[in-house]
């Protein structure tokens, strides 16, 4: 996609990228792929399943990924991150948060521990070479920053890095003692493509224009965008 949209690494010569990057339905498709299925998505913090022996199922990233992940955090207080999809016939293995001591699939009956592991099978006892590592439930490369977790499907770089990058620049803050005010939370669903919003963040040109106040306590001329690897401030 850098070929086809003429993207210049020197600013001076770079310009507003073609609208076909926002509308185009292939390049949407060819981002899943390349972006999103290969990078790392935040899904939360540690309080939505901070009781040993419980599970908490999600959907990653639904209506574009669509994948179904399970938390779970067995009784040596180890959290993971697995598929919530059976090893047998693809049905979700668990369908609601809380306590549980497994995981057991509700159309054959496939049971799972809170590891992933596959245990029990109805009518399987004489099966051959059964069971296999493909029969326990897929675990999936799970980081965690202060109490925020964060999960790749297919990472293709290593997050911690990117994490020990952020804790020089703010690991000062009290993460663990963040609460959320739903009293002060609002949320706006916009039809929009996400790259529009990494574009407003990335560039400062409508601070003065829309954020008064911020613009106010920087120095506008002195606003600076710096890029690491796979992190920007």
């Amino acid at each position: 996609m850098k070929n086809k949209f003429n993207i210049d690494p020197d600013i001076t010569k770079a310009s507003t990228i073609n609208s076909e990057f926002y509308h185009s339905d292939e390049v949407f498709q060819k981002v899943k792929q390349d972006i999103f299925l290969k990078s790392w998505q935040w899904i939360g913090d540690d309080q939505t399943i901070a009781a040993r022996g419980s599970v908490n199922p999600l959907i990653l990233l639904d209506g574009y990924l669509t994948e179904p992940l399970v938390l779970s955090r067995d009784e040596d207080d180890k959290l993971r991150c697995m598929s919530n999809v059976c090893t047998h016939r693809g049905n979700i293995v668990c369908p609601h948060p809380g306590k549980a001591k497994n995981l057991q699939c509700a159309y054959h009956g496939r049971r799972f521990g809170l590891d992933g592991k596959f245990e029990f099978m109805p009518e399987f006892s004489e099966a051959c070479d059964f069971p296999s590592e493909s029969d326990n439930l897929k675990i999936f490369p799970l980081e965690q920053w202060g109490p925020f977790l964060f999960v790749g499907l297919e990472p293709t770089f290593d997050l911690r890095a990117t994490l020990d990058l952020m804790d020089e620049r703010v690991g000062f803050l009290p993460l663990h003692q963040f609460r959320q005010d739903t009293s002060l939370s609002k949320e706006y669903l916009v039809h929009a493509n996400w790259a529009l919003y990494c574009d407003n963040y990335l560039e400062g040109f409508h601070i003065p224009f829309v954020h008064k106040d911020l613009n106010e306590a920087l120095d506008y001329g002195e606003y600076t965008t710096e890029l690491y690897n796979h992190m920007s401030l």
